[in-house]
């Protein structure tokens, strides 16, 4: 099984794909979107959405996990993340690719075993599971959210038997 996880972000949206067979979980690529800051917002939002296209289209994955978008103190910051993650949604909504959507608190205690766990903590986690070596926290929390769905796909699995 293939499944691609996305970290969302209007600056950088990482995105990394991983391929499980078995028990062995191992990356078969991983990039990051960044539009030009100097892009509109509405640019930026077409650039994301037609790039990430591009890549479910690439990759071909069997499922897709996808890191809810945090708002925080900013209401503005807040409403521009929003729309970049619309515009992701809607790029996997036309593919037809089934998903799931995890907020970083479960995706940090699933793949770090811990709900408040450091970037780079994940980063760390996800690393080791992968054996691979990146320092790019937007790629490492796409690859967090890829391993979270498998975690979470197990367990539905296990419970349902």
């Amino acid at each position: 099984m293939k499944i691609l996880g996305i970290d969302v972000g209007i600056r950088k949206t990482g995105w990394g794909l991983i391929k499980i067979t078995g028990k062995t979980k191992k990356y078969l690529d991983y990039g990051l979107i960044k539009p030009d800051p100097k892009l509109t917002i509405e640019q930026r939002l077409c650039f994301l959405h037609i790039n990430i296209t591009a890549v479910i289209a690439n990759s071909n994955p069997d499922q897709i996990g996808i890191e809810k978008t945090f708002v925080g103190l900013n209401p503005a910051s807040g409403l521009i993340l929003g729309a970049a993650f619309g515009s992701i949604l809607t790029a996997i909504g036309m593919s037809k690719v089934p998903m799931c959507s995890y907020s970083t608190k479960i995706i940090k205690q699933i793949v770090a075993e811990k709900g408040n766990a450091t970037k780079e903590e994940m980063a760390s986690a996800v690393c080791k599971v992968l054996k691979i070596d990146i320092d790019q926290h937007d790629v490492t929390d796409a690859f967090g959210a890829a391993l979270c769905h498998w975690e979470s796909m197990q367990e539905l699995t296990e419970n349902s038997n």
